[in-house]
């Protein structure tokens, strides 16, 4: 369990992200929180404005307010209507009336026209003098000055002349918290991040599931495409229902597939055809060879009866006659099936079988031709080797040609070697001969079909063709070669089998 979260989470951070789906979801998601972050920016900075814009106005309204009533006051002190104390009195009480009526107020002050303080919400503050810059702007332009107080800007200061025209008995000061303002701007502000991150997550939800269904046929495209570079099936089902851009890729692609196909079941044809070819060139050379293999039996055959018709009772004599006789047909038998089953042309239908047997009753057909070229043929078998899952009739004409290939290259005689081993889980077959070698000029083109170096005696097909079967097997063929001093054909197949008698 813990493993497996692991690899998920790997495969989140490490492959996810470079993959198409990955990649469509993070832009998406990443354009979507920049718009969202800069809407919610845009709304949270208007609400503010508005906040404090409402604030302002209230201020105003309650200065306004405020100044009037006081002005009327003050008028009817200058008309004796009204003495000092009772005009004092009335102040007094119109400013504890206004502070228990609004809780914003944290200050209310009324100053003459020197900035003396004449009534104050703090007796403390009595005939305390206000002298400046906002006190002496209001009452030089006869209009409310307000300004902020406080390092975080949470109370308004408003400074009204208290005038009518240019008669001038002083000011008001009102100071106002902020406080709730800011409280609901910071309430406004989580809500908006609250609907903000609600909003990417939902956005991450739809953007990941229609990523997941844009990139779906690309990725059935892409595993497509593997399984036909890992030589698996090519036959392919066209997907329907998509009218886009991606839906004209995948018929495309398909068009494609079967184009590949049908080009590979013609490659098939044409490499079937040129090991057939290759096949009767070689059996122009097995031709003397078999003649004088079975004319040898055949001879011993006619002694024998000619021995037998002189004696007409059954005695030790005679039946080593007759055991002569079977022999040399069985014999001939043998080498007849043999060389009937390398001409026959036969699909690479694979199956289990030892590299080791293959080789020597290969080694059957080639025997005369050896003996003809006083070609001395060593073998080293690994006995550990077992089955493998081969075309015995490919890779028995593969080792015919470099075989027939290594006696050529021997005219006056010498040693061709065939050892079979089993090194890093694969079979490993060195045919080895102490011919002429292979020069430089020519060794990168001796596996190009055509190329030959017999003056026409040779299809040149032989490596060739040769070199195609090995890659049919999943394996490969090399060649170590020195001018004068022979040379070594080295084939490795695969060993995906079983080391025993298993056959299938």
């Amino acid at each position: 369990m813990v493993l497996s979260f692991i690899n998920k989470l790997k495969y989140f951070l490490f492959r996810w992200p470079v993959t198409l789906e990955g990649k469509f979801t993070i832009t998406a998601v990443s354009c979507i929180i920049l718009t969202i972050a800069v809407a919610s920016w845009w709304i949270f900075d208007r609400e503010e404005k508005l906040y404090i814009a409402n604030a302002y106005q209230q201020a105003n309204v309650l200065t306004e307010t405020s100044r009037l009533t006081l002005t009327n006051i003050m008028v009817y002190n200058e008309l004796k209507i009204m003495d000092n104390q009772d005009m004092i009195d009335y102040f007094d009480y119109y400013i504890l009336n206004l502070s228990e009526k609004d809780p914003r107020i944290k200050c209310i002050a009324i100053l003459d026209t020197h900035g003396k303080v004449i009534t104050h919400k703090d007796i403390n503050s009595l005939n305390k003098r206000y002298h400046d810059r906002e006190f002496i702007s209001a009452m030089k332009e006869n209009k409310p000055v307000i300004r902020t107080s406080d390092k975080n800007d949470k109370i308004l200061v408003i400074t009204a002349p208290l005038n009518v025209s240019t008669k001038q008995w002083g000011a008001i000061r009102i100071s106002l918290s902020l406080e709730e303002m800011h409280q609901r701007i910071d309430v406004l502000k989580q809500e908006i991040i609250v609907l903000a991150v609600l909003l990417v997550l939902f956005a991450m939800i739809i953007v990941k599931a229609f990523a997941k269904h844009l990139s779906k046929p690309i990725i059935k495209l892409s595993g497509t495409m593997n399984r036909i570079k890992n030589h698996e099936d090519m036959n392919i089902t066209v997907a329907k229902g998509r009218r886009d851009e991606i839906g004209e890729l995948e018929h495309s692609f398909y068009w494609l597939i079967r184009r590949l196909k049908e080009l590979d079941e013609e490659k098939e044809r044409t490499f079937e055809q040129f090991i057939q070819n290759e096949k009767l060139v070689s059996l122009g050379y097995l031709s003397a060879g078999v003649a004088h293999e079975i004319n040898n039996p055949l001879g011993g055959v006619m002694l024998c009866f000619n021995r037998l018709q002189k004696y007409t009772a059954v005695n030790t004599e005679t039946e080593q006659l007759v055991f002569g006789i079977d022999d040399s047909l069985k014999k001939m038998k043998h080498i007849v099936e043999q060389l009937l089953d390398f001409s026959r042309s036969a699909k690479a239908e694979k199956k289990y079988a030892d590299v080791n047997a293959l080789i020597e009753n290969l080694l059957v057909l080639v025997g005369y031709e050896a003996q003809r070229r006083n070609v001395k043929i060593t073998c080293e078998f690994d006995p550990d080797l077992g089955r493998i899952e081969l075309s015995e009739n490919k890779i028995s004409q593969v080792i015919m040609n470099i075989a027939i290939n290594a006696f050529q290259s021997m005219p006056e005689g010498g040693t061709f070697n065939i050892k079979t081993r089993k090194l890093d889980g694969k079979c490993r077959i060195s045919l080895k001969d102490t011919g002429s070698g292979i020069s430089d000029d020519i060794l990168p083109y001796i596996f190009d079909p055509f190329f030959s170096t017999k003056n026409g005696q040779g299809t040149g097909l032989g490596l060739s063709v040769s070199k195609g079967i090995i890659d049919q097997h999943g394996g490969s063929i090399e060649v170590k070669t020195e001018a004068g001093k022979g040379c070594e054909f080295i084939i490795t197949l695969p060993l995906d089998c079983k080391n025993g008698d298993t056959d299938e």
